[in-house]
């Protein structure tokens, strides 16, 4: 069984944790588009 030092994990756990913020911002920033298309489609329907 592999161990790792707590400093490890928490170094792991920092650098996990920045593209897991930027892929809930890109998801928040998708969802937004989503939105404006489909009000967009209703509009101009």
């Amino acid at each position: 069984m592999d161990l790792v030092m707590h400093e490890e994990f928490d170094v792991q756990t920092e650098l996990l944790s920045r593209p897991r913020a930027a892929l809930e911002k890109i998801e928040q920033q998708l969802s937004e588009l989503k939105k404006r298309m489909k009000r967009k489609n209703q509009e101009s329907s």
